[in-house]
């Protein structure tokens, strides 16, 4: 999700180190971590990860950070995994105005990169609050 107001950070940890490839992999590891988003907006660099719920959390109309949410494939409206499609490991929350394109370009992923983790995905059908994968690990 895009422009929100990163939750409390009284259950997060911060690892200033770590770069943004590394991210969704060690919140996939932790079993209890819930969100992440980049420590330092500036360089990119660093991760703040959240375990358990996530508190004071709101979203803005513009300003605000992307916040990487962890979800079962399950919890993704729309996203049904055949066996040959990758875990998805991040997601996105489609915006208004939003498109696959676009989508995909955000996160330098192929056209067909984007359909294979998102199977039966209508891209002339986005809605606002569709959730979509964004980064597999086969």
């Amino acid at each position: 999700m895009s422009d929100v107001k990163v939750p409390d950070t009284l259950n997060s940890t911060v690892d200033e180190e770590m770069s943004f490839d590394a991210w969704g992999e060690a919140c996939a590891k932790e079993c209890l971590c819930t969100a992440y988003v980049t420590a330092n907006i500036s360089s990119g660099m660093g991760c703040l990860m959240w375990f358990g719920d996530l508190w004071d959390t709101r979203t803005y109309t513009d300003g605000g950070q992307v916040i990487y949410l962890r979800l079962a494939a399950s919890e993704i409206i729309g996203f049904v995994k055949p066996a040959s499609v990758p875990e998805c490991f991040t997601v996105y929350g489609v915006e208004s105005g939003d498109t696959c394109f676009f989508i995909g370009q955000e996160f330098n992923l192929t056209a067909a990169e984007f359909g294979a983790i998102n199977p039966n995905l209508e891209c002339d059908k986005l809605f606002p609050g569709q959730w979509l994968c964004v980064v597999g690990r086969a």
